[in-house]
């Protein structure tokens, strides 16, 4: 599972990679780049969703999501790219190091609470929460700190409204068929692991993973089904 998501994770990376604005105060030498401090939260984010509760389907969404934001952020400060879902600007003189954290933080602390138990859910706000404070732990206090941070929430506020009515989250229940070529569950062992609340299902099968996932808003695409091939030969 981590290399899978890892993959995913440097795909991503691809929004906010390659020229951009420098950390540290603009026209200053700097300290690291602002890859090194994305990667950082790109590591920050699948942490966070792992121990959080999030599977390798929603984990894709959480990752695009809080990368979009980033780029949206840096984009807003220096503009290099088309926006993705902010189009202000922000003020000349932001720090890039705090809108970019303030903007991957602004998305996370807003996902996790969708999944997971609270347990999951206390330990992955831990981790967003120390990698924010660490990071603003960096910057000098300046008049200006809480502007700069404010551009980053905008950043993720633009994000989070933009996926709001996504799909992500609408309810879908599967109904396994079985003829040929149909999913069917997959069977559990004894006694279930992980427990399954449906005492129906926990018998002897898990239900379908997100079912709903096949028309949830794509983040490039058109449609979900834009490039979706055509099915195959016919079983029967």
């Amino acid at each position: 599972m981590s290399r899978y998501i890892y993959s995913i994770g440097l795909v991503l990376l691809t929004f906010v990679l390659g020229p951009g604005p420098t950390l540290g105060h603009p026209g200053s030498a700097g300290p690291p780049s602002a890859a090194d401090e994305v990667l950082a939260w790109n590591a920050t984010a699948l942490a966070a969703a792992e121990v959080g509760g999030q599977n390798n389907i929603v984990i894709t969404r959480t990752l695009a999501m809080v990368h979009l934001a980033v780029h949206d952020a840096l984009n807003s400060i220096s503009r290099r790219y088309e926006p993705y879902a902010l189009q202000t600007r922000a003020e000349p003189g932001t720090e890039p190091a705090a809108a970019l954290a303030a903007a991957a933080r602004g998305v996370l602390v807003q996902l996790i609470p969708r999944y997971g138990s609270a347990a999951q859910q206390a330990k992955a706000t831990e981790i967003v929460e120390g990698a924010y404070a660490a990071a603003l732990a960096r910057l000098p206090d300046a008049p200006a700190k809480d502007h700069d941070i404010g551009a980053g929430r905008a950043a993720a506020e633009a994000m989070l409204a933009l996926r709001k009515t996504d799909g992500a989250f609408a309810a879908a229940r599967y109904t396994p068929g079985t003829g040929p070529g149909q999913w069917r569950p997959t069977p559990n062992p004894v006694p279930p692991h992980p427990s399954v609340p449906d005492p129906a299902m926990a018998a002897g099968n898990l239900p379908a993973l997100q079912p709903q996932w096949r028309e949830v808003t794509p983040f490039t695409l058109l449609t979900p089904g834009q490039l979706r091939l055509p099915p195959p030969p016919p079983l029967v």
